[in-house]
């Protein structure tokens, strides 16, 4: 009997620990107000970006009670205030729907990028000021502000250029030089996106049809032209050492101009932004009267690196 009677007492105070112990289904106890989050919002970024033009934010939101709005104004001293209606839907430049996070992005508009590069840097480098209102359905209102200048990306800079200052055609022969160009970048080569020239010729119309002449970082290791079964590369020696190189070659023919050209160098970084330019200039004289073609053979005179 008294064994019976200490069974049953085990057996009611094992009942009753079992009840006031959740199990791993069970929501955690709720206590009125204690874990309810404050309601604020926070901009935890804010920048932009050169290479599209854009500013992109996100926008940190906590509340106690659903969202009715949440709204972002943009302006600078050059730009009067516009304004957006962020999302948590992850629709429209948001990218995770309901985490809490608002991400946005506004894009300069034309009056801007109708503007030169220089004009535009101007006035991106302005302080911008960005503010967020964000309302409840219970139309309560917090308000989180912030200003920053951009970071100014940095172009690359163009070095020492290696061309012979004076050529002479000969007669039956192609005529070869090589351009070598030395570009740096304060932050590494990776970001030099390409280096071209412009070239004026001596009866001051364009080269290439007033298009880019690229120079090449890549060792010589492409061919870009045959000349009568002969190939030719970019003439570059190594591939990625931030020297940047190009062959030309001139004939002796009704096409070829004597005189002067004029070239202007340029380098652009992958956010676009160009260096200063450097001009050169090249003298090409008429052939003297010694001929050096061989029969069945090209002779081909000039620098070659």
């Amino acid at each position: 009997m008294r064994s019976q009677i200490i069974l049953t007492i085990f057996l009611v105070a094992s009942l009753i620990q079992c009840d006031q112990s959740p199990t791993s289904f069970d929501k955690a106890p709720f206590l009125d107000g204690a874990d309810a989050p404050d309601f604020k919002a926070d901009i935890t970024s804010f920048e932009f970006d050169y290479l599209y033009k854009q500013f992109f934010f996100s926008v940190r939101v906590n509340s106690p009670n659903p969202i009715d709005e949440v709204r972002l104004a943009l302006w600078s001293q050059s730009v009067h205030p516009d304004s957006m209606i962020l999302n948590d839907a992850g629709l429209e430049g948001d990218i995770i729907a309901g985490d809490g996070n608002y991400n946005g992005n506004w894009g300069l508009p034309d009056s801007i990028l109708e503007l030169s590069d220089s004009l535009q840097l101007e006035l991106i480098n302005e302080l911008w000021n960005i503010e967020v209102r964000v309302r409840d359905i219970n139309m309560q209102e917090t308000i989180d502000q912030y200003s920053f200048h951009p970071v100014v990306p940095a172009a690359p800079v163009i070095g020492t250029i290696w061309h012979r200052d004076t050529l002479q055609l000969v007669v039956d022969s192609l005529l070869l030089d090589t351009l070598s160009v030395e570009v740096t970048h304060p932050k590494g080569l990776d970001e030099i996106r390409d280096v071209w020239l412009m070239s004026r010729k001596p009866d001051s119309t364009w080269s290439n049809q007033k298009q880019p002449i690229h120079l090449y970082d890549d060792g010589g290791t492409v061919v870009f032209f045959n000349y009568k079964g002969v190939d030719f590369t970019s003439g570059d020696k190594v591939r990625g050492d931030g020297i940047y190189s190009l062959m030309v070659g001139f004939e002796n023919d009704q096409f070829t101009q004597v005189g002067t050209y004029y070239r202007t160098f340029y380098a652009r970084s992958w956010f676009g932004l160009v260096s200063e330019p450097v001009a050169d200039t090249l003298v090409l004289l008429a052939p003297a009267n010694l001929s050096f073609m061989k029969k069945n053979s090209l002779v081909r005179s000039g620098i070659f690196q």
